[in-house]
């Protein structure tokens, strides 16, 4: 039995760890630590292990300075070294570096110079009270050599300010904390001048020991250990040992937290919890108990903690333990877990009866019958969100076999399995006892068929593995003498395969006229959820766009809220995070987007899993297309925090064994390169330590982009996606204009469909002008495999029994039952024990044979032919220079070795080479967004029917552009004047293309015969990626042309005569089957064939794929199945909550009850 904890948190002081006594007699480090050698210098390494760490001459930072401030408004307080800058002072520790060149005639003057505005700093030449400087708090001032030795004595001149005058008097001080520095703020003027009593500026004055040797050596310990080790000095140059040995003891890891269960665990409502503080060989500094983001308490002492039950709540729970040891080492621990409604107690047979305890709470005792008549059905294909009594693929099986029996999803399905109960005869209630378990540990709803509203209720929702017991009023829930009971996984889905991913919506909260477009997607998310289209949906930041203005914020998250309301009013599974815009950017002001956005919001939200910080970051469970998911939300400049890092990676072991999508705001730039400095954090501490992370979302910057990126050398692969279209314009409506570029995004969302052949299918839609993509068809629609991980719902039923013919033992009532449960009431809710069962005799009937299909359908998709592309282009695959018999009368454009572009504009950091194959390699290695190169020509003039060939080779998202310049003064730009041709339109003319292309440009109408090529010029806008321009000739296309169509897209293929003709690949068209092509009379063909004269039109076949038959709804009982016979179960001794046999003692009981029920008769008489 487990005892309410009254106190809200108590101790046990723990004995220090063994590690101590074995640092005891060792140089304790961490970090990067000095090694404090008597003898070496430059030339010689200290070795630990594998590890070498030589001596530097730190004549450069011949001495550190610590200053810790406080109280900093400004940014721009800044310490010198004589007359130069070392570095601002800003709120915390701030570590200089002073190079030995700035001691002057012996000595060093280091002076502390205040803001007195943007730019500008104290000037002591300018009268007091004429100025206003920051005001801050010298904590703490500590001055060492580079070995780590105390630079001493240090002089602390104070500079005090002459009131109404320029100029300072100078006064020594013996202070070396906690000075001020400032001059106040005087309301009158708004300028400072009212503290004349605190300095304006503080100085150090050092005499350092010139004689003293810069050689040091430090050591990154972070790469060694923890534990002993020995550092070993060695002469660099001939290898030998120096003869001198340091003994330390490595301590880099912060004191541990034990928890008394795992994330993901239960707790009985009304239990304490108690965790352990370990300790280190630094010694525990402090441990920050935080519960559901509260700070419970903070601890100075290793040992035992308890929290009460009082300070936990019903449901999700999360327990934070901040600990930190005497040398700065932290570390976060978190328990995620949940704390039942349930309280853990006692029911056991005692006696001839039964006992039940739980402190403070009085139990009634009940007797009833057991219903022996059961017949169980399973449903492999089962729908999401039936309503019908029963479905036609259900099928009967063995109820005595139940704790054997998994029903396991057969594709996107829901599973269940079902009980009809005889209860003919019966009248009142029955009492249905039962525990199961769910494959991935998801609850189970209890529903009972309500025969006179003809619905199915949910009369009790159970944890994976909880005995529970219920009560169903046999009036309401029984029909014909039948009962029906389903339990099934309380999985967040409703059977479809896609979510919905919107993003960077600032722009339609901000200005009035586009708050349709908003609407028109949440409406569109709701309806499509309750047509099973989509089953979840997410946003990743940027609701609104500003929050400087507190009428103007509030305001635009009103509209936000009441958006993102419309998908919560509709029962629509969906989560949020935050933008920069959101919360001040980089002020990461979360005020009011915990206002409108908060863990209370969401919290009884079936998906939401738990947050962090009022749900700045927060993970949501679903399952979509049958694979169940995590869905983890790092709020923006939080992604790098490291309790942020630490819940995240307890989110993802908790969970990992579903497949893990990441959600945050700031993480891929255009060219599917991470952007800002969190994106790499991310990558590093969450997607490579965590399997199950097979997705990264994000918005931010505009754009789209994808990279599926290689987790070091190994077979693992993440896909990163970036979609944002918060400046996309299609020419209709308002046209608003923002950092130069109209911002109106159109309502573009993006759809992921997750498919059973372990693909992801993204694609593009506006609700508002119910437009397909936005940019090309390669760019807004794609095919990824992703190695998903498979889990199918499953459930399995251990414990099954329906009490019927209730009624409570405290009568003198003679009732026969073969049946004791106990029922009481805790937190305002009844509750009942499991059924005690006297018999366990239960009715065999014949199963038949099973009649369903289980074969599931996975078909697998290729990439869709680009529509609206050139046919005589290629997007993507290897280049290769074009057949020899396929162009004549070629003449290159490209340069050669002897003669390098030179640079145009852009750069001028780039590099440029030449591959294998003679092709041109261009790449940006930084400075500006772009370089351009220019290369002269001597060209023949065009003539007739001339064609413009070329294969270029880069990264997917690596942008790159060709400009032909003529002699007549026309151009040829690939981006600006051929987009078409790359398949973008009018509305979206890039500035670049990008990816690898190759084919041929026909020239007719875009030149004059006469005119000639005179310049090329190559530009490369991607930062680190080569941009291989692999041939670029002008020449007269030969051959046939052969034209290939699949739906809106079409490819050509020139062959010459008599050579063999090969098909493209095959077309891809999501929900239908390629089946092969036609010629132009419909005739079936087949490849490869031999190529004729005149060339000729093929067209692709597809056929719809048939769709997966549907259960059939059913809305009357079937009939009990015919008894053949009986068996006594095996007991289940879980179902006894006391452990103990009670069967031979309960014969007894009705036995007792008569001779007690005659004692009292007599009595009376």
């Amino acid at each position: 039995m487990v005892l309410l904890t009254l106190l809200l948190f108590c101790q046990a002081p723990l004995d220090a760890p063994a590690a101590a006594g074995e640092a005891s007699d060792r140089l304790l480090v961490c970090g990067t630590a000095i090694l404090p050698f008597a003898e070496g210098g430059v030339g010689f390494e200290a070795r630990i292990g594998d590890e070498r760490f030589p001596f530097i001459d730190a004549e450069d930072a011949f001495l550190r300075v610590t200053l810790t401030v406080s109280g900093a408004d400004a940014k721009n307080n800044m310490l010198y070294a004589g007359e130069t800058p070392l570095g601002a002072l800003v709120n915390g520790e701030n570590r200089f570096d002073v190079p030995k060149s700035a001691v002057s005639d012996g000595s060093l003057l280091l002076r502390v110079l205040l803001s007195a505005g943007s730019d500008a700093l104290f000037d002591e030449t300018k009268p007091y009270g004429s100025y206003n400087l920051d005001d801050i708090v010298i904590e703490s001032a500590a001055f060492a050599y580079a070995d780590g030795t105390e630079a001493a004595p240090v002089r602390t001149l104070l500079y005090l300010p002459v009131k109404g005058q320029a100029g300072v008097t100078e006064r020594e001080s013996g202070q070396a904390a906690g000075i001020a520095v400032g001059d106040g703020w005087d309301a009158s003027t708004g300028l400072g001048g009212s503290t004349p009593q605190t300095p304006v500026c503080v100085g150090f004055l050092l005499t350092p020991d010139l004689g003293r040797s810069t050689a040091v050596c430090t050591a990154d310990t972070t790469r060694l250990p923890d534990g002993p080790a020995d550092a070993v000095l060695y002469d660099s140059a001939t290898g030998e040992p120096a003869g001198e040995t340091l003994e330390l003891y490595v301590c880099n890891t912060a004191p541990d937290v034990t928890f008394p269960l795992e994330s993901g665990g239960r707790l009985p409502a009304g239990e304490a919890l108690t965790l352990t503080v370990g300790d280190n060989a630094w010694g525990l500094k402090t441990a920050a108990v935080y519960v559901n983001d509260a700070l419970l308490q903070s601890v100075q002492a290793a040992g035992e903690f308890t929290i009460k039950a009082a300070a936990l709540r019903t449901g999700a729970n999360r327990v934070r333990v901040s600990t930190e040891d005497t040398a700065g080492n932290t570390a976060e621990h978190f328990l995620l877990f949940t704390v039942s409604e349930t309280p853990d107690y006692v029911f056991r047979a005692e006696g001839a009866g039964a006992a039940f305890a739980l402190d403070g709470v009085e139990g009634t005792l009940y007797g009833a019958v057991k219903a022996k008549n059961i017949n169980m059905y399973q449903n492999r294909l089962g729908v999401f969100g039936y309503d019908a009594l029963r479905l036609s693929t259900e099928t009967l099986v063995p109820f005595a076999d139940r704790a054997s029996i998994v029903t396991e999803a057969v594709g996107n399905s829901l599973p269940y399995q079902s009980f009809v109960i005889s209860v003919q005869d019966s009248a009142g209630t029955a009492a249905v006892s039962y525990r199961g378990e769910t494959g991935n540990g998801d609850d189970i709803l209890l529903k009972v068929y309500n025969h006179r509203e003809n619905r199915w209720d949910t009369l009790y929702t159970a944890a994976s593995g909880e005995q529970v017991t219920f009560l169903a009023d046999l009036v309401t829930y029984s029909e014909d003498g039948k009962m029906r009971v389903t339990a099934m996984p309380a999985t967040v889905a409703n059977g479809s395969d896609t979510m919905l991913w919107n993003t960077d919506t600032q722009y339609y909260s901000r200005y009035e006229d586009l708050n349709f477009l908003y609407e028109s997607v949440v409406r569109y998310a709701a309806e499509a959820y309750a047509a099973g289209e989509i089953g979840y949906a997410l946003h990743t930041g940027d609701l609104v766009d500003q929050t400087d203005n507190a009428e103007t914020a509030r305001k635009q998250y009103a509209f936000a809220s009441a958006m993102q309301k419309i998908l919560d009013d509709a029962g629509v599974p969906n989560g949020v995070v935050a933008g920069n815009h959101d919360i001040r950017h980089t002020s990461a002001d979360y005020s009011y987007y915990r206002e409108y956005f908060n863990e209370a919001r969401y919290a009884d939200m079936p998906c939401y899993g738990g947050g962090l910080d009022d749900n700045a970051s927060h993970f949501d469970l679903v399952s979509i297309g049958g694979y169940d998911f995590v869905i983890l939300y790092l709020g923006c400049y939080l992604e790098d925090d490291p309790a942020t890092l630490a819940w995240a990676n307890e989110v993802l072991r908790t969970y990992s064994g579903r497949n893990a999508v990441i959600a945050t705001h700031e993480y891929l730039n255009k060219h599917a390169q991470w952007s800002g400095d969190r994106a790499e954090v991310i990558w590093n501490e969450l997607v490579v330590p965590n399997g199950n992370v097979k997705l990264i979302l994000c918005g931010h910057n505009e754009g789209a982009a994808d990279r599926l990126r290689q987790v070091g050398d190994s077979d693992r692969y993440v896909l990163e996606l970036l979609a944002d279209y918060q400046f996309a314009e299609l020419g209709e409506g308002p046209q608003h204009v923002e950092n130069g570029m109209t911002c109106d995004g159109e309502g573009f969302v993006r759809l992921l469909r997750f498919t059973r052949g372990g693909q992801l299918l993204v694609s593009t839609y506006s609700p508002a002008y119910d437009k397909w993509n936005y940019y090309p068809e390669y760019v807004d629609s794609l095919v990824y495999d992703l190695d998903l991980i498979e889990t199918p719902l499953s459930i399995r039923t251990t414990d099954f029994a329906v009490g019927l013919d209730i009624f409570p033992l405290e009568s003198s009532d003679s009732r026969t039952y073969d049946t004791l449960f106990a029922g009481f009431t805790y937190g305002g809710r009844d509750f009942y024990t499991p059924l005690l069962l006297k018999d366990s005799e239960e009715l065999l009937y014949a199963v038949p044979e099973d009649g369903n299909d289980y074969t599931e359908q996975s078909l697998r998709y290729g990439e869709a032919w680009p529509a609206g592309v050139l046919p005589s282009l290629r997007f993507g695959g290897e280049n290769t220079l074009p057949a020899s018999d396929s162009y004549s009368s070629a003449f290159s454009l490209l340069p050669t070795a002897d003669g390098l572009p030179v640079l145009s504009s852009g750069g001028p950091d780039f590099d440029a080479s030449f591959s294998n194959s003679g092709g041109y390699v261009q790449t940006l290695t930084g400075g500006a967004l772009w370089v351009t190169t220019l290369h002269n020509v001597q060209a023949p003039a065009f003539g007739e029917s001339t064609d413009l060939f070329f294969g270029v080779t880069a990264a997917k998202n690596a942008n790159w552009n060709l400009t032909l310049y003529t002699r007549k003064g026309k151009t040829l730009n690939f981006s600006q004047g051929l987009y078409a041709a790359f398949g973008y339109e009018g509305h979206d003319v890039p500035s670049d293309i990008s990816g690898t292309w190759s084919g041929y440009i026909p020239l007719d109408g875009l030149v004059d015969a006469d005119d000639a090529v005179t310049r090329v010029a190559f530009t490369s806008a991607t930062i680190g990626e080569a941009i291989v321009f692999d041939y670029l000739f002008l020449a007269r296309a030969e051959g046939a042309r052969y034209a290939f169509t699949a739906g809106d897209a079409v490819r050509e293929v020139r062959v010459a005569e008599g050579r063999v003709l090969y098909a493209p690949d095959d077309p891809s068209l999501p929900g239908f089957t390629f089946d092969g092509w036609t010629d132009e009379t419909g005739a079936a063909v087949t490849f490869p064939m031999i190529a004729g004269p005149e060339g000729g039109r093929f067209t692709a076949v597809f056929t719809a794929q048939e769709a997966v038959p549907r259960a059939e709804a059913l809305y009357e009982e079937t009939a009990l199945a015919p008894i053949t016979g009986s068996t006594n179960a095996a007991a289940d001794p879980s179902a006894d909550a006391g452990g103990d046999a009670w069967y031979l003692l309960l014969l007894l009981l009705p036995l007792a009850l008569l001779i007690w029920a005659a004692v009292r008769k007599k009595k009376k008489e």
